[in-house]
């Protein structure tokens, strides 16, 4: 007598939450986007030059920089459902608010509240990945959801191009802060952790529950301060910061860089300036896969991490050599070939909180630092190519070059001073007990 066993799969529930996830990233970077996209109309508009561009693009990348520390410490205490959640109401009503702004101070006000705004929500993501995925699985929904943002930079400028050449500028800032108040509300009705949500199957619930990643000691959370004595995580200072450096200019002076280089009209500048974003969708796809299928294929986190971020971070030092070609279609080719190694790299790097950090209940501090060095070079960049540009009478040579070549401290960073990607050795005496807050 044979007795057939009905195996049960795990459900798909966490990826849903991914999507919505990636959802926010859309968002946020849409949002942050469109003031590139709009800036060469509010710059006519507003009687503003290259500098004062450079200091408006900067003024979201400081406030993102200043906020990410303790949002870290915040999503940690208070869960990735509130602070994700709230963040994006607070966004995406400062994302409305611009577009009744009157002055560059204005401006710069909603574009700080922004950037309060969406501080948690790159370590909310990490939050989600760490409760929500296996270890197997986790860079591709790393790169799945920060794909969102790509898709978010993609969908902005020929959105925010059509709205503002059929009905202004500031049209663009209130449909976009619209789309994610909607959001915001669904995903606070949405998201709970696996053990708390009631649409999770007994399977999938188990599944995460043995899985390895979720192995490690039940420790309290690390002193944000102790993470400063290790040198793993001055790596990933330097290399996100060189990173943040480099993204900036494709969320920022793109669109500015076409006009003013090459004399396109708005719409073409909205078509061409998503072409380097669909490449970087479609990097942040194969390389979120491609560093998973390593490690399913046996091949350990370590080297399956760092051949993913090596091979995307060369692809993205093409952007030095478009600073040397007078062809446009050529220029946004070598840009393209940029950010598709910008984000070929990214699934393995957004795992790197998740991957380094020495329990669960400090994936939110270590991603804070991650995230602050990120802004920290996003803040720079723009005001160095704003000064530069108005310097050079509107050349943007200088600014492509070394955006290019930020590429070779990212991979000094990674190889050198990160080494080997595994939990931190901190000690128990680096907990908030013993080291205090």
């Amino acid at each position: 007598m044979s007795t057939n066993t009905k195996v049960t799969r795990p459900g798909r529930l966490r990826w849903v939450v991914i999507g919505l996830a990636a959802g926010a990233s859309c968002l946020a970077i849409m949002d942050t986007a469109i003031l590139g996209v709009a800036m060469p109309t509010i710059s006519t508009d507003l009687g503003l030059d290259a500098a004062q561009t450079g200091i408006l693009f900067s003024g979201f990348a400081l406030s993102m920089a200043v906020f990410q520390l303790p949002a870290g410490v915040m999503v940690d205490k208070y869960g990735a459902r509130r602070m994700l959640g709230f963040g994006a109401l607070l966004w995406s009503l400062a994302t409305a608010a611009a577009g009744m702004a009157k002055g560059l101070s204005t401006l710069i006000v909603s574009r700080i509240l922004l950037g309060l705004g969406q501080a948690p929500q790159q370590q909310a993501c990490v939050k989600v990945v760490s409760e929500w995925m296996p270890l197997r699985e986790r860079a591709l929904a790393s790169g799945l959801y920060d794909t969102g943002g790509a898709v978010g930079s993609a969908l902005a400028f020929p959105l925010a191009a059509a709205l503002i050449a059929f009905s202004g500028w500031r049209s663009a800032f209130v449909v976009c802060g619209g789309l994610g108040i909607i959001w915001a509300l669904v995903w606070l009705h949405f998201y709970r952790k696996p053990q708390d949500h009631p649409r999770i199957g007994a399977a999938e619930l188990e599944m995460l529950e043995n899985d390895d990643a979720r192995n490690r000691p039940d420790e309290p959370a690390v002193a944000l301060a102790a993470f400063f004595t290790q040198r793993k995580v001055w790596g990933l200072i330097l290399a996100f910061l060189t990173r943040g450096f480099s993204m900036a200019f494709f969320l920022t002076w793109l669109p500015t860089y076409l006009v003013d280089t090459y004399g396109f009209s708005l719409l073409k500048t909205g078509t061409l300036s998503a072409l380097p974003i669909v490449a970087g969708v479609v990097g942040n796809l194969v390389g979120g896969f491609f560093t998973d299928w390593l490690v399913r294929r046996g091949h350990t986190l370590d080297y399956s991490r760092k051949v993913t971020m090596a091979l995307g971070i060369v692809s993205a030092m093409a952007m030095a050599p478009a600073a040397f070609v007078d062809n446009a279609m050529l220029a946004v080719a070598l840009l393209a070939l940029a950010n598709f190694g910008t984000q070929f790299a990214s699934g393995a790097m957004w795992s790197l909180p998740a991957d380094l950090a020495p329990n669960e209940a400090s994936v939110g501090r270590l991603a804070g630092i991650q995230n602050c060095a990120l802004w920290l070079g996003s803040f720079l960049s723009p005001l160095f190519v704003g000064f530069v540009v108005k310097a050079a009478g509107g050349n943007f040579t200088l600014p492509l070059l070394v955006g290019g070549l930020m590429g070779v401290l990212t991979l000094v960073a990674i190889f050198w001073i990160v080494g080997r990607i595994e939990p931190l050795r901190i000690g128990p005496g680096a907990t908030l007990e013993e080291v205090g807050r």
